[in-house]
């Protein structure tokens, strides 16, 4: 696949700026020239904008929809690397999509949920820098870059990653917190409650943080208080309207 590309720089580079969502012969920011020249991301552009589109066909929700996706735009503007893009659309998409057919089976009472089930939150970028090492000996490695963001609720900022493991056929992702120096995991309770849940996304609500968490039809946000991953909402998927009634 990389011969490929090597080969053919220029089929690609057309291709590409065909499929993105915008004219990319007049892409002017950092950012549209990095979708631009990227085949994988110009196809996320594609599939947010069906979904976006698809998302606003809810009279009842297109306002709120329309106002979280410029929300969204400023953070995506605010990347400096294609990791940081995709994760981006990614995670945009997929809230897109979980969110038209839902319906909330745990924490119907609490108005994070509620707000969730909106699209009414925003996401904490991982785009800081890091030194960790990947670790071959333990199957661990780290995708992304890191984010600063008081995961545990207790007044203070952690330097948080994402951890991808793969041990055999079992892989997994999930959340830990780095030393001050950003180049050590700790080995913390803290750590060990966040390694029992996958990696989810970051976003803050009137000054918590949550976990937001996809996994097939299923979407869960954990708080995490006193070092203990506290299940708040649950949402399922529903693929008929007598499932979703």
């Amino acid at each position: 696949m990389k011969r490929i590309f090597q080969l053919l720089p220029v089929f690609l580079m057309v291709t590409t700026a065909q499929a993105a969502n915008f004219d990319c012969t007049k892409a002017s920011t950092k950012v549209e020239k990095m979708i631009c020249g990227n085949a994988e991301l110009s196809k996320l552009d594609e599939d947010l904008n069906a979904a976006y589109q698809s998302a606003k066909q809810d009279e009842s929700q297109a306002k709120t929809v329309r106002r979280v996706q410029m929300e969204w735009l400023k953070g995506r503007n605010s990347c400096t690397n294609i990791t940081c893009l995709k994760t981006a659309y990614e995670m945009r998409v997929a809230q897109l999509q979980l969110g038209e057919n839902t319906r909330i089976t745990k924490g119907a009472d609490n108005p994070i949920c509620t707000k969730v089930e909106k699209g009414d939150i925003s996401y904490i970028n991982f785009d800081l820098m890091h030194a960790l090492i990947p670790d071959s000996t333990a199957h661990q490695s780290y995708d992304e870059g890191l984010a600063r963001a008081d995961i545990d609720n207790n007044g203070q900022l952690e330097n948080i990653v994402k951890v991808y493991e793969s041990k055999g056929p079992y892989e997994a992702t999930f959340l830990a917190t780095t030393d001050d120096s950003r180049t050590h995991i700790l080995d913390t309770t803290l750590n060990k409650s966040l390694s029992e849940i996958l990696a989810g996304d970051l976003f803050i609500l009137n000054g918590v943080t949550f976990i937001d968490i996809r996994g097939g039809d299923i979407r869960t946000i954990f708080k995490i208080e006193h070092e203990n991953a506290n299940l708040m909402c649950e949402f399922q998927r529903y693929t008929s309207f007598s499932e979703g009634r």
